[in-house]
């Protein structure tokens, strides 16, 4: 990602001279900005952004005029490496189903990787699930979300290239080996649904869901228009919420269509993907 700084020592650096490092591999080159020695026996360059995949490179300084590549001890270049990192996502938060995707910026992605070379690593300190990446460019790999069947809560995302941690780099270049993502709970169907049920109420419903925590208490609201009845929710397991349909008939009129139901936790619906 560049923004390194790289001391160079020697001898017979110009100081009243711009002076500049270059990277190159595989055809590719990386200028850094212009800058003047801090002595006759050293200079510090910022480290260019290199646009491409990481890898070894060759690294040598030049002045900016008259062109003059300075020699090494052996040899006119010294290798180095420039190595991947990722430093943001475009959604810091994804449903526990696992049918979203979302998009890893980064640089020096390997383009040429073999297909599953890099995954997406979603860990909590109980659970974790890894999906395989599409690598997209040298800046961009696209991860699907995971299905996360427990309860959904803030986990790490890391990102792996051969099993190996690729840092997460923040806005201040410092790296960590991750950074947070909020899995989000929801609910889609009802098992087994029938096309209508008693104004008596009592009957079971069970709900298809993703992500619920077992701890929590769930109500499910039934509204028709301004009219709203709520039962209790029952957490069968993390997929799987259940609940009475209500009395309706006892003090609303059981005719007028349907009914909508919605889940509700800690005064807030959950999120409906198809019920």
């Amino acid at each position: 990602s560049g923004g390194a700084a790289l001391t160079v020592t020697g001898l017979g650096f110009d100081v009243g001279k711009d002076h500049r490092c270059l990277l190159r591999a595989g055809g590719y080159t990386a200028n850094s900005a212009l800058v003047r020695p801090l002595s006759s026996t050293k200079v510090v360059f910022v480290s260019p952004q290199w646009n491409y995949s990481e890898t070894a490179i060759q690294f040598s300084i030049s002045l900016a005029s008259p062109a003059y590549r300075f020699l090494f001890t052996v040899n006119a270049t010294r290798n180095l490496s420039v190595y991947a990192v990722w430093n943001g996502a475009n959604a810091s938060s994804g449903l526990a189903k696992g049918v979203e995707s979302i998009e890893i910026r980064g640089f020096g992605f390997r383009t040429e990787a073999a297909s599953g070379a890099y995954t997406c690593l979603y860990s909590s300190a109980w659970y974790n699930v890894a999906t395989t990446a599409t690598v997209v460019s040298s800046f961009k790999l696209v991860c699907p979300v995971a299905a996360w069947n427990n309860t959904a809560t803030n986990v790490s995302l890391s990102v792996l290239y051969e099993q190996q941690v690729v840092p997460w780099q923040s806005a201040n270049l410092t790296e960590y080996g991750n950074t947070s993502f909020v899995m989000v709970p929801g609910w889609d169907s009802i098992v087994d649904r029938q096309s209508s049920y008693l104004s008596s109420g009592g009957s079971v419903l069970e709900l298809e869901a993703y992500g619920l925590n077992a701890s929590a208490q769930y109500q499910c609201h039934f509204r028709r228009g301004a009219s709203e009845l709520v039962t209790s929710g029952s957490v069968l397991r993390a997929d799987r919420l259940s609940c009475l349909t209500p009395a309706w008939g006892q003090n609303l009129s059981a005719a007028g269509g349907g009914v909508e139901l919605s889940v509700v936790v800690g005064g807030a619906a959950i999120v409906d993907t198809g019920g």
